[in-house]
């Protein structure tokens, strides 16, 4: 935390703080140079947050104490907001005689958001839409409130969109969902999403997320799968009938997205299936003319045959590859194309 302030950066640092030891918690942050405190564990339903305090302290045993959770929260918000920093407090479990009570203390004691998260990824859109009117409903406007999605059933992306489209106002995502188990909502994910799909202004330079997320691979050596949204190695990669359209009418025939607005590249990977079909209007056909290049069925099953020669144990044949092997069959020099280009 300390690197990060020292190092200048236009960024806000939250500290994640123990509610069972809150206090030495918020002054070892704010020491540090936090910006903002994130302690949500004062009614989650995990006894390992109340541990520390006492069974009076968890919702879940007989000698449950609301009172003293609350004026405990009262005390930790006092002290944060003495310091001059923001304080994000946990959702309020759907408790009758908890839910109203809890919400009214944290607003009325200063809160500036109420994290709404889903630490099992088992909410459904239907229910996280649910929980946040709820919240929202209860607490107005002068609270912020943020969704905090897992992955754990592949919902975190579709939760995140749906607490927004509900009324929250902050999602916690992580770069290539980094996390613990099946990991939290992606940031390359959602930013996207909300920027195309729902026309959210985020602020996000989309133009640089494919290299950051990139970097954080190198960084943590947690490699991205090809097919990734947005910044696998495939999102972009384009075979066989695809090809023919990309080449006829361009880009936007299958991307929502232009690659280069995400800092990606669009390619071609030929594979055995692009070879044979539609013969002279295929898209191998295309390719050929798209080069400028004037040529007949007898080189065209040349092509074909020598292209097999070179995906022969690899099933593939990249753009560059394809292309050697036109030149190679119709005779034509590399820097003669070029000038007729």
């Amino acid at each position: 935390m300390r690197m990060v302030k020292d190092a200048g950066l236009n960024l806000m640092v939250h500290a994640y703080v123990d509610f069972g030891d809150w206090k030495r918690g918020i002054e070892a942050a704010v020491s540090a140079g936090a910006d903002a405190i994130w302690m949500p564990g004062a009614l989650n339903p995990s006894p390992i947050f109340a541990g520390k305090l006492g069974s009076r302290y968890g919702y879940w045993s007989a000698d449950f104490d609301l009172d003293a959770v609350l004026d405990t929260m009262k005390a930790a918000i006092d002290f944060t907001k003495d310091r001059d920093k923001l304080i994000t407090v946990a959702r309020a479990p759907i408790i009758d005689g908890v839910f109203e009570k809890a919400l009214d203390a944290y607003v009325r004691g200063g809160a500036d958001r109420i994290c709404i998260f889903d630490d099992r990824g088992h909410y459904t859109p239907q229910t996280m839409s649910h929980v946040v009117k709820m919240h929202r409903d209860v607490v107005g406007q002068s609270v912020k409130l943020e969704v905090h999605c897992h992955d754990d059933f592949g919902l975190s992306l579709a939760n995140s969109l749906e607490g927004v489209r509900a009324g929250a106002d902050v999602v916690d995502c992580v770069l290539n969902g980094y996390s613990h188990r099946s990991g939290n909502c992606a940031l390359e994910q959602v930013v996207p999403a909300l920027e195309v799909l729902y026309g959210v202004k985020t602020g996000v330079d989309l133009s640089q997320l494919t290299s950051l997320c990139r970097l954080a691979a190198d960084v943590f050596g947690v490699p991205i799968p090809a097919q990734r949204p947005h910044i696998g190695a495939a999102a972009y990669a384009y075979s066989g009938v695809h090809i023919s359209a990309l080449l006829q009418e361009g880009w936007f025939v299958w991307e929502t997205i232009k690659a280069e607005t995400i800092g990606q590249e669009r390619h071609v990977v030929w594979s055995p299936t692009s070879l044979d079909r539609h013969g002279m209007s295929g898209p191998v056909a295309l390719k050929i003319r798209r080069m400028g290049l004037s040529f007949n069925e007898a080189q065209l099953q040349e092509v074909f045959a020598a292209a097999r020669a070179v995906m022969a144990g690899k099933n593939f044949a990249t753009d560059e590859e394809l292309e050697a092997v036109i030149f190679q069959v119709l005779g034509t020099a590399r820097s003669e194309q070029a000038i007729s280009r």
